[in-house]
C-alpha cells in the first residue's frame, strides 16, 4: 500500500514574509515559555514539586513547531533564495495558519505602509494565490480551511 505525501514548494518570493511572521512567532513563544516557567519556579518552594500547566506544554509544542518550520524555511534571509519545498503532513497547519495571518496583516497595514505600496501589494497578491495552492494541497482534514474569499480566515 502507498502512502500519500503531501508537498508543496514555498515560492522564493514569499519566503521572507514567512520567515518574518515565524520569526516573531517564535520570539512571542519564547517570551511565554520563560514568563510561566518563571512563575513555576517563583510558586514552587525549594524541594516542592509542582506539575508544569497544561498551557506551557501547548506553549512549548507550539514553539517546537515553529522552530521545525523554520528550519526547513532557513533561519537566515540568505537561506533558500530560490523556494523551500515544505511537508504539508509536518508542517502543514503552521504554513497555513501563518500565510492566512500575513495576508491579513499586509492587507490591514498595507494603507500604513506608503513607503513600498507595489511591494506589500504583491505580496498580498503572492500570499492569496499561495493560499488557494495551499489550502488544495494540504492532507485531508475534517474540519474545511476557512477561506480568504469569505473573510473566514
Amino acid at each position: 500500500m502507498t502512502t500519500a505525501t503531501y508537498s508543496l514548494a514555498v515560492p522564493a518570493a514569499l519566503v521572507p514574509q514567512i520567515r518574518h511572521d515565524l520569526h516573531q512567532t517564535f520570539g512571542s513563544l519564547s517570551a511565554k515559555l520563560s514568563d510561566e516557567a518563571f512563575e513555576q519556579w517563583t510558586a514552587t518552594r525549594p524541594g516542592e514539586e509542582r506539575p508544569l500547566p497544561t498551557s506551557y506544554r501547548g506553549t512549548l509544542k507550539h514553539f517546537d513547531r515553529t522552530r521545525a518550520l523554520l528550519d526547513v524555511l532557513g533561519w537566515d534571509c540568505d537561506a533558500h533564495a530560490d523556494g523551500v519545498e515544505v511537508d504539508l503532513q509536518e508542517h502543514g497547519a503552521l504554513l497555513y495558519s501563518t500565510v492566512v495571518e500575513s495576508f491579513e496583516d499586509l492587507q490591514e497595514n498595507v494603507m500604513r505602509d506608503s513607503t513600498r505600496p507595489r511591494e506589500v501589494a504583491a505580496l498580498i497578491v503572492g500570499l492569496h494565490e499561495y493560499h488557494e495552492l495551499l489550502a488544495a494541497a494540504m492532507p485531508p482534514d475534517p474540519d474545511d480551511p476557512p477561506s480568504l474569499e469569505n473573510g473566514e480566515a
